[in-house]
């Protein structure tokens, strides 16, 4: 089994000063060991053959080995999975509401929630770097992410706006050599994948008769109608060269995954 310890805080801030606001902070660390680890190839494997003992046989050294050989050749290779990584995940989450209630225009919500992602660490065994992974790629968790809206309750009504926003990351991998990094760059036409920014908005009624008296009010008592659109202003998410590549292969179609190629989205639920 893997291991892990975690720690977490939060606090709760509502000011008597300041009605209807509430602002909250949660820290989270969570720090992995005996992760379990597939190596890529058995040469991958190999080249660890040190910090794994038994999972490369070796036969006794050959007569006609060169004097500068140490070890026999290889006869089996235990290449199953194998508790040997580690992992470190440190962030930071915000959330900011604010509620006003008024008796002739209902009720109004806004809010605003953020997660600023400063560490996922990784390292295979103990003879490797630790890899930071935050902000670079596709594939990796991105620095700080965001969603933020406003909320009008009237009656029966519920109108809502939510604007996403994914910030920006590196277009290549931080184990990258340098040759790697200036052909990705290259490719991308900059270092960085631009930031995101995705509007959203929604209307929904509710069915609430306290006492309905006709069939069709009583039938449709509690029953939700929503519509929406997803990505209202039509945008594109932004070119990634890295998100279609042979060698991790990724078929993202060039496109960051964050955001929708098919632009503008509508649903309708029940």
């Amino acid at each position: 089994p893997e291991d892990s310890r975690n720690w977490s805080a939060g606090a709760i801030l509502t000011p008597r000063f300041l009605p209807g606001w509430r602002l909250s902070l949660d820290y989270t660390r969570i720090q992995k060991t005996n992760n379990i680890f597939a190596y890529a190839s058995s040469q991958a494997l190999l080249n660890d053959e040190d910090a794994l003992p038994g999972r490369v046989v070796r036969g006794p050294k050959l007569a006609t080995d060169p004097a500068s050989y140490t070890a026999g050749p290889i006869t089996a290779i235990d290449y199953s999975l194998v508790n040997l990584a580690k992992a470190k995940v440190v962030a930071y989450d915000l959330q900011l509401d604010y509620q006003k209630r008024t008796d002739a225009w209902g009720s109004f919500d806004a809010y605003v929630l953020s997660t600023w992602q400063t560490h996922y660490q990784t390292q295979t065994n103990s003879a490797q770097p630790i890899v930071e992974r935050v902000g670079y790629s596709y594939a990796n968790p991105l620095k700080f992410k965001a969603n933020g809206g406003l909320t009008w309750r009237y009656h029966d009504w519920t109108l809502g706006w939510n604007v996403r926003y994914f910030d920006s990351y590196w277009a290549y991998l931080s184990t990258d050599t340098t040759a790697t990094i200036a052909a990705k760059i290259l490719n991308q036409g900059s270092s960085r994948v631009a930031s995101q920014i995705y509007h959203d908005v929604s209307a929904s009624y509710r069915f609430e008769t306290e006492h309905p008296s006709a069939l069709t009010s009583r039938l449709l008592s509690g029953v939700e109608l929503t519509a929406g659109v997803r990505n209202l202003f039509d945008t594109r998410p932004p070119f990634d060269a890295g998100s279609n590549s042979v060698s991790t292969g990724a078929t993202y179609g060039y496109y960051s995954f964050y955001g929708d190629p098919r632009l503008a989205s509508y649903y309708l639920t029940v």
